[in-house]
C-alpha cells in the first residue's frame, strides 16, 4: 500500500507584492542552504489550510487566518516510493517582520521575479513561474 504524504507551502505577499523567500540553514536534513518558501507536512487528520498556516506561522513568526490564503496550485509525484501532494497557497500579510524559526537562517522579501530565479527546487520553482504566467499577484 502506497502512502501519501501532503506539503502546504504558502507564497506570502506583502503590501509592496513582493514574496517571502526563506533559506534553509545549513543544518537542514534536506536541501540545505536553499532558498524555500514557508510550509511543510501537513500532520495526520489536519486541515490542509491550517496546516499552511501552522507552518508559516511556526517558520516566519507571520500569523494568517484562513481568510488571508487561496489555494492556488497542486503537483503530485512520486518521491521514495510516498505519493507525495504540495498544495500551494497564496497568503497576504501586512506583517513584514519575520522570525526565523531554526529550520531556516535567512530571509527575503523579492520581486516575483527574483524568487523565481532564487528558487531551484522544480516544484516551488513551477509554482512561482504558473503565479507570473497567470498574474496571480
Amino acid at each position: 500500500m502506497t502512502t501519501t504524504h501532503v506539503i502546504a507551502k504558502v507564497l506570502l505577499v506583502n503590501p509592496k507584492s513582493e514574496v517571502l523567500t526563506l533559506r534553509r540553514s545549513e543544518t537542514a536534513p534536506r536541501r540545505p542552504l536553499e532558498s524555500d518558501i514557508p510550509g511543510g507536512w501537513v500532520d495526520e487528520g489536519e486541515d490542509f489550510t491550517a496546516a499552511a498556516i501552522r507552518e508559516t506561522e511556526e517558520e516566519t513568526g507571520v500569523q494568517l487566518v484562513m481568510p488571508d490564503l487561496q489555494l492556488v496550485y497542486a503537483h503530485t509525484a512520486m518521491v521514495d516510493n510516498h505519493n507525495t501532494c504540495w498544495l500551494f497557497f497564496i497568503g497576504h500579510s501586512q506583517e513584514t517582520g519575520v522570525t526565523l524559526s531554526p529550520e531556516h537562517d535567512k530571509a527575503d522579501w523579492l520581486t516575483l521575479d527574483q524568487a523565481i530565479e532564487t528558487i531551484t527546487y522544480a516544484v516551488q520553482h513551477d509554482f512561482l513561474v504558473y503565479v507570473r504566467n497567470t498574474n496571480l499577484l
